[in-house]
């Protein structure tokens, strides 16, 4: 499975996604769907940070 999106604000603020992974059981899904949220969390809070210190 692949999956890639990129939104744009009217502002100029861009975020792009893309999740690729190999999901064949309904466990693997659910083990997939729970390392993208955990994933996810930790990239904003890293890109937080970073724009943080640019402030």
């Amino acid at each position: 499975m692949e999956c890639e999106s990129v939104y744009r604000s009217d502002r100029g603020t861009e975020v792009a996604f893309r999740i690729k992974a190999e999901c064949i059981t309904q466990e693997e899904l659910e083990e997939a769907l729970s390392f993208f949220a955990k994933s996810s969390r930790r990239f904003y809070l890293e890109a937080g940070n970073e724009i943080k210190r640019k402030i």
